[in-house]
């Protein structure tokens, strides 16, 4: 009717949002809360605890990775979605300790030579392969076409000149940057690599002045990277720090123009084809005068006004 089309955003391994601890409950006491037909409850054995005591699906698990396939063909064949899209939480950014995993480790790596690191990343890359060779299984089957997206944290890997252990492709920011390959055991290179994707997403929630990680930094990064492996590129857009007065880089979403501004520089790149923000909520205006005058800003932009 609207012309609105409808991709699932998911993740994949998230089981609780709060720390435990601070419900005085087990993990089991926890999981006995939900309801009795919920996967995680049935399965207890294939639930961990993260670094602050949320639980999460065991990511190397093959009985995980199953379910998580299941459940995102369950939507893509019975909802008139577009696509299914996950978000940037692969291995926890709270990581789980590794000896936690180390049973784990011996006994689902893929030989005796993977290091613990490649066996953490070998795990998301199977769930990832597992969605993808579903999807393409139903494409074939009836036709459907359901798109496969990803929208990882900003920063893939840092260049190679700047940290050591990066890569020589790397982006160009502070060392200290958080890294999906190192940290979240994601490597969204590869997937874009092997076709395991149809279009990404990276989480730029970056204003142009920050200094350790700048918004055009990271765009002309994906740009790039999307144009060597042919994947489809959406910029992933922060509305929701306009006018933050505290947390992340506050200081710098101040500029009722910057959303404005960033839409404006991926002009510049033919291969950035969309702008998704993060969040829906955060395009309603009265919560503060400069993401009030940015949103203004926005529909002046987009009605030619």
């Amino acid at each position: 009717k609207r012309n609105i089309k409808v991709h699932a955003w998911m993740n994949p391994y998230r089981v609780s949002t709060v720390d435990i601890r601070n419900l005085n409950m087990t993990k089991e006491e926890f999981l006995d809360t939900l309801s009795e037909n919920n996967w995680a409850r049935l399965n207890k054995e294939h639930t961990i605890l993260d670094g602050v005591h949320k639980i999460i699906l065991y990511p190397s698990h093959p009985d995980v990775i199953d379910f998580v396939t299941r459940s995102i063909m369950e939507v893509a064949e019975n909802y008139d979605v577009e696509g299914v899209h996950i978000d940037d939480y692969f291995y926890p950014y709270a990581k789980i300790p590794e000896e936690l995993e180390y049973d784990d480790y011996l006994k689902y790596r893929d030989s005796i030579d993977q290091s613990f690191d490649d066996f953490r990343r070998a795990n998301v890359d199977k769930m990832i392969k597992s969605i993808s060779d579903a999807l393409k299984k139903l494409l074939s089957k009836n036709g459907k076409k359901v798109e496969f997206g990803i929208s990882p944290f900003a920063v893939y890997r840092t260049n190679s000149s700047i940290v050591e252990g990066g890569w020589e492709k790397g982006s160009y920011n502070a060392a200290s940057a958080l890294q999906c390959y190192t940290e979240l055991y994601s490597d969204v290179y590869k997937w874009m690599v092997e076709g395991w994707i149809d279009y990404v997403v990276p989480q730029n929630y970056f204003s142009f002045e920050r200094r350790d990680v700048a918004y055009h930094d990271v765009a002309w990064w994906w740009s790039n990277i999307c144009k060597e492996t042919g994947t489809t590129l959406y910029m992933g857009q922060g509305i929701y720090h306009m006018g933050a007065k505290e947390g992340w880089g506050a200081e710098t979403w101040q500029n009722p123009d910057e959303i404005h501004n960033q839409i404006c520089f991926n002009c510049n790149f033919e291969n950035i084809e969309g702008t998704i923000f993060f969040t829906y909520k955060d395009l309603v205006p009265g919560q503060n005068p400069i993401k009030d005058a940015c949103l203004e800003k926005l529909k002046k932009t987009w009605n030619n006004k």
